[in-house]
């Protein structure tokens, strides 16, 4: 089929978003590209076809929803369906049907176990790796900050010394990382708010090189809240004037932890 066969092409009847869809579909059918291979760029593929890139996100979409593709956010678009088996699209898929206070609850269940564990079960070797995760001083940027912390949380998890429950974890920070979070992303981190999560970081640490794995399990699940007190102190405050919070079992954003 021609590029201009596949411009000009028009489904009889239907929206146009089913129409577009169509013609990104016979796109499809006349190149060679094989299942698991990336799609061009979007800018790339709406210039090809002739429509604009909100018109091909939205015949993507259908694609999508039929199976004929798969977009990876940060990657691109895929022909064909994910592979289960590989980490990355399996955290997409699990992204694209859950929300934010979903990986706040999984962490909360999981994490505070995870340094129970690391407090009976750490080597020397370990606790090495958790303490290079706690900054010395308050000269880290916000960036690095999180970056810093995410590992501080790896380093408790493999500390743990469970192979299954590590699968786990990671699981749950990939769909952290994909998981669509809108206005509850959080704004800035303050230089207090950094210096609470490094104290109470340390407090953790001190409790799992000590081998109390009840204290380590306590402060890991009151880190993990406190976090989420936060995150809701800061979203109340920076609703639109008029507007009133709907009150809630659980009020949560981006964990900055």
């Amino acid at each position: 089929m021609s590029i201009v066969r596949i411009v000009t092409h028009r489904s009889r009847g239907g929206n146009a978003g089913i129409s577009n869809a169509e013609r990104v579909r016979a796109y499809l059918q006349s190149t060679s590209l094989k299942v698991g291979e990336q799609l061009p760029a979007e800018r790339d593929l709406a210039t090809l076809l002739g429509i604009s890139r909100g018109a091909l996100r939205q015949a993507l979409a259908v694609l999508e929803s039929t199976g004929e593709i798969w977009r990876h956010v940060g990657k691109g678009t895929f022909l064909g369906r994910p592979h289960a088996t590989n980490p990355d699209e399996m955290a997409y898929q699990l992204s694209r049907k859950s929300h934010p206070s979903e990986v706040i609850e999984a962490r909360l269940a999981l994490e505070p176990r995870l340094a129970a564990l690391a407090a009976l079960r750490g080597t020397e070797a370990d606790f090495t790796e958790i303490a290079a995760c706690i900054p010395l001083d308050n000269s880290v940027t916000e960036t690095a900050a999180q970056a810093i912390g995410d590992e501080f949380h790896y380093a408790v998890a493999r500390a743990a010394g469970n192979s299954l429950l590590f699968a786990v974890f990671e699981t749950v920070f990939r769909v952290r990382a994909l998981t669509s979070w809108g206005r509850l992303r959080p704004a800035a981190a303050t230089t207090e708010e950094l210096i609470a999560v490094w104290k109470e970081h340390s407090a953790i640490f001190e409790a799992i090189r000590s081998r109390d794995s009840n204290e380590a399990w306590r402060l890991m699940y009151n880190h993990i809240e406190s976090i989420q007190q936060r995150i809701a102190h800061g979203h109340e405050q920076r609703e639109p004037e008029g507007f009133t919070t709907p009150q809630a079992t659980s009020t949560v954003r981006f964990p900055n932890c």
